[in-house]
């Protein structure tokens, strides 16, 4: 059960999440056609974005666990980024300047922006449950 006051920003950050590993679900499997045939480099992308998806809400629910699931969130968001930049760098086209505007164009935009869509509704759980001791 959903704490009141916090049902509208955990949805929000479900549904977020499961957005954003869907779409990235999409686009890079972590198995190819066979099932039982893992992608490596594929694989730590889609446990970190189960973990989004199927912990971190439960986590944000309760005051104890709060402060680590904001952490762990920005750990996630920031590992995306990173990899998300990594994988554009090392799959760049030749005929293509490599400036940092060309970097953040090719970089799938839609990716980032989910991912740095949970961090103000992260930061809006934790002031709920700071607002809760006074």
């Amino acid at each position: 059960m959903i704490r009141k006051g916090l049902c509208c920003s955990i949805t929000a950050f479900a549904l977020i999440s499961l957005g954003g590993l869907l779409m990235h679900l999409r686009i890079h499997p972590p198995f190819n056609f066979d099932p039982f045939e893992i992608v490596p480099e594929e694989l730590l992308p889609f446990l970190l974005g189960l973990v989004s998806v199927f912990v971190l809400p439960f986590m944000f629910n309760y005051k104890r666990t709060v402060l680590w699931a904001v952490m762990l969130n920005l750990l996630i968001v920031s590992a995306g980024t990173v990899s998300m930049i990594y994988h554009t760098a090392t799959h760049w086209k030749t005929g293509m300047a490599f400036t940092v505007s060309n970097l953040m164009l090719e970089t799938t935009l839609a990716y980032i922006l989910i991912l740095f869509a949970k961090v103000p509704i992260a930061h809006h759980i934790l002031q709920f449950w700071e607002n809760q001791d006074k």
